[in-house]
């Protein structure tokens, strides 16, 4: 009922919500409903136009600094999980790394905090969070973001 409702109220091949932070916020949940809707075999289906979408709702989102850096990490870990394909795309990993630096998240444990507002559930999203913020524990950071808040 609940993703009929998202993509009811903004089909993905439709015009997007006005609002920067909206459409980015929309893309968000339908990315957290997308495990809820596996195949049968238990994989999530491939949604290249969900992946695209989201990948400019969060460039759109930098560019205006509508929204706050934790809520595009959680859209960006969300969408790690569901949506974009593995191995993740170069673009995503410095994203998540410098809003990690900013926000001073150190470990999972940090990122789970900063995240703990946002839809999350633990038996689809943990195991790709965890292995992806491990991945970027060593890193150098990226001067991708401004490095204010």
């Amino acid at each position: 009922m609940i993703g009929y409702r998202l993509i009811h109220f903004s089909p993905l091949s439709g015009s997007r919500p006005v609002s920067h932070l909206d459409n980015a916020v929309h893309l968000g949940l339908v990315a957290f409903m997308m495990p809820f809707m596996s195949r049968y075999d238990g994989s999530v289906p491939d949604n290249p136009l969900l992946s695209q979408l989201i990948r400019v709702a969060v460039q759109q989102s930098l560019s205006t600094d509508e929204m706050n850096q934790e809520t595009l990490l959680w859209i960006l870990l969300v969408g790690a999980a569901s949506v974009f394909i593995q191995p993740l795309d170069e673009w995503i990993l410095p994203l998540i790394s410098q809003m990690m630096d900013n926000l001073r998240l150190h470990t999972w444990e940090d990122v789970s905090r900063a995240i703990a507002k946002y839809p999350w559930t633990d038996a689809y999203h943990n195991e790709s969070g965890q292995a992806l913020c491990a991945s970027l524990m060593h890193r150098t950071p990226s001067p991708l973001l401004d490095a204010d808040v």
